[in-house]
């Protein structure tokens, strides 16, 4: 039981916050890529994750006063 009370906590507390932000959206590029290093020795092969040029922003606006919205 007191693993459900916390379980709802938890949640109603994520989502109190993506209630206030509903006119933001978020939006951008991910390029991302897995890159391959390897040689003749097995044992000196390598991986890497590369992000190439990626972009994430968010934007949105907020109504302060009659006529007058925050935009950002």
């Amino acid at each position: 039981m007191k693993k459900n009370i916390i379980a709802m906590a938890v949640a109603a507390a994520v989502a109190a916050p993506a209630a206030a932000i509903a006119d933001t959206t978020l939006y951008g590029k991910i390029h991302v890529s897995t890159d391959f290093y390897g040689s003749d020795n097995e044992s000196s092969n390598n991986y890497a994750i590369s992000s190439n040029s990626s972009r994430i922003g968010i934007r949105g606006t907020e109504d302060i006063a009659n006529n007058l919205a925050l935009v950002y």
